[in-house]
């Protein structure tokens, strides 16, 4: 009768942990105060001489207590506790959360896996122990609920059900409070990259923006926008077809139709195109928008993003580039010196007038023509030579030369050849009528 007495005894104080850890478990919200909490719990009302947690390490595989009540506290600070294949991990705790399984130890002293912490537990009084694996989000393992008690045999039967619910319901709370705790980091890692995201995007000398088509609105534009157009975002969110009205009158067809394609997947089209628009202080500028993203929405809807830059600095330096380049070709044709740009293989890529009139060609059957198919033998030639010369040692070179052409006739030329990036540039003085003047002078004398 006195056994039945005290097994009823500790099934109502069981009873009593699991009810008050059951109110305890709608209260907390963090894991520290969950393993505080149902510590206290278990070493009051289920009068357990110590209960604790033990928190595994995944790295050292060290157990730390995250947890710790009753009357024998002070034996954990002097054991040590592993989950790893050694001595300290052969005991109740390295067991169960190795094996994922409760581990019982009903007479301490004389089990020869606790030997590592016999005379602490002596001292302390413990003479059986019990340890349940606590699992958590993704049932990984990550610790144990340990039980101590002053008599022998004092996990068995019924305690074991009722501890085994106990457990279960800690673990249930433990994987919840996880999971909120990822989701708050998600969150909060979400939010700081979405931060970062916003003030790049609004420091952005280009347009980022973001729009549907179904109802026709703009759902995002960033700061750069009104730099650009010279209007407020707030403008473009109340009239869509504002930045379309800036269009200069002349591009609007083109960029419709680019866009209306895109929008409609046409094959092979695609939303990257350069226009100018109208400010509303009258200054045009260029822009070169591209869409990036096209996303189809279940309704039929289409949202679209893009960028939009101000490239008007660049049009401008590519147009002062082909007035001057123009100026520059137009000096270059009416000199009276040749003037040839030659191709690293002998292909003419420039020749003005004066320098096709002096190989008496039209500088139209030149270019794009190798020397040696135009002046067939010409490789042979001292003027090749010294062409050749300058194309590979890279260093000016100026000499007089004659030439004979294929009807008998032949010249002589000044030649001044500089190395160029794309070859040889050959400035060239037809001398021949020079040298016979000289020479009649010289008669004459």
């Amino acid at each position: 009768m006195q056994d039945d007495g005290r097994r009823n005894d500790r099934l109502t104080r069981l009873a009593k942990a699991s009810a008050e850890i059951s109110r305890a478990l709608l209260r907390v919200n963090s894991r520290e105060e969950l393993m505080a909490r149902v510590c206290d719990v278990m070493a009051k009302e289920g009068e357990f001489l110590l209960a604790w947690i033990g928190w595994l390490n995944p790295q050292t595989r060290i157990v730390v207590p995250a947890g710790i009540a009753g009357d024998a506290a002070d034996y954990l600070k002097s054991i040590k506790i592993t989950a790893d294949f050694g001595e300290m991990g052969q005991g109740p705790t390295g067991l169960a959360i190795r094996e994922g399984t409760r581990f019982i130890c009903n007479d301490f002293l004389t089990d020869s896996r606790t030997k590592p912490w016999h005379d602490a537990a002596s001292k302390a009084g413990i003479r059986s122990s019990a340890a349940f694996p606590l699992t958590g989000e993704g049932g990984k393992i990550r610790g144990t609920l340990n039980l101590y008690s002053s008599r022998i045999d004092t996990f068995q039967g019924e305690d074991l059900a009722a501890l085994e619910e106990i457990v279960s319901a800690v673990s249930y709370k433990l994987v919840r409070i996880e999971e909120e705790a990822s989701r708050e980091k998600a969150g909060e890692e979400l939010g700081e990259r979405e931060r970062m995201l916003r003030g790049f995007v609004d420091a952005s000398n280009a347009v980022f923006w973001i729009m549907k088509t179904h109802p026709e609105l703009v759902l995002y534009v960033n700061p750069a926008f009104e730099r650009i157009w010279g209007l407020s975002p707030s403008e473009l969110y109340r009239q869509p077809r504002l930045w379309m009205d800036s269009i200069y009158i002349d591009d609007r067809p083109k960029i419709m139709e680019a866009f209306s394609n895109w929008v409609e997947k046409v094959p092979g089209s695609g939303y990257d195109v350069e226009y100018r628009i109208i400010r509303t202080d009258g200054e045009t500028r260029w822009i070169h928008d591209r869409g990036f993203a096209l996303y189809e929405e279940k309704d039929g809807n289409s949202r679209l993003a893009g960028i939009a830059e101000d490239i008007t600095e660049r049009k401008t330096a590519q147009e002062e580039l082909l007035v001057s380049r123009e100026r520059y070709m137009t000096i270059l044709d009416n000199m009276m010196e040749g003037c040839m740009l030659i191709g690293r293989d002998w292909t003419y890529l420039y020749v003005n007038d004066a320098a096709a009139r002096h190989g008496y060609q039209e500088k139209e059957n030149l270019i794009g023509q190798t020397m040696m198919s135009v002046y067939p033998g010409v490789e042979r030639s001292n003027i090749f030579a010294k062409y050749r010369e300058c194309m590979e040692d890279r260093t000016p070179i100026t000499f007089k030369s004659s030439y004979t052409f294929e009807d008998g006739t032949t010249n002589w030329y000044e030649f001044r050849v500089e190395p160029a990036r794309e070859g040889i540039y050959v400035f060239s003085l037809n001398i021949t009528d020079r040298l016979k003047a000289d020479r009649i002078a010289g008669q004459g004398e």
